[in-house]
Order: structure tokens, then sequence, then C-alpha cells
């Protein structure tokens, strides 16, 4: 997923954070802040994604994530709605 230098002050840029979980580019004009915990944050012309301490955490003891596509059959431990219609599964990495 993402590597130790990728995280800025628990911070990652939009498009990184998108490509990584499976994401269209613009996700993050329909982040729901409240929900999800996830935050949009513009610096100049860069948008970054402020990852909320629960996810760094979920990431620091071998979890990964991804999105959840209704026609996959994508294997998850437990979820998390993103938005109104995104949700990202999340699962133990077994390879760290």
């Amino acid at each position: 997923m993402f590597n130790k230098k990728d995280i800025i002050v628990n911070a990652v840029p939009v498009k990184l954070f998108a490509s990584n979980l499976g994401l269209y580019d613009n996700f993050y004009r329909n982040v729901n802040e409240f929900k999800s915990g996830f935050k949009i944050k513009q610096v100049g012309n860069n948008f970054f994604v402020l990852l909320p301490d629960w996810f760094i955490k979920l990431l620091e003891i071998g979890y990964d994530c991804y999105v959840i596509k209704p026609y996959d059959d994508f294997k998850y431990e437990f979820k998390v709605e993103l938005s109104k219609k995104t949700e990202i599964g999340f699962y133990k990495n077994d390879n760290l």
C-alpha cells in the first residue's frame, strides 16, 4: 500500500491515495469528512488526504485496504464508508 516515506505528517497526495486504493482520481470531491474521518486539504494547487489516526494504526499493525466494488469478490475483515457510494475494505496483509 503506502511506504512510510509516502506519508507526510499523516497526509498523502490525493492521486497516490486514489491509485493505491483503486479509487477514481476525483473521489475527493465526494468524501464525507465527518463520517469517514478522512479530510481533504488543498496546499497551493495540490490536494492531500489527511489520514485519521485509526487508519495509520491499521497500517502499522499490518492491515491493507482496497475499494469495495460490487462486481468484485474482494474478501475483507471489515469495511469503512468513505463516501455515500464508496467503501473501503480492510484485510490483514500477511506479507509484512
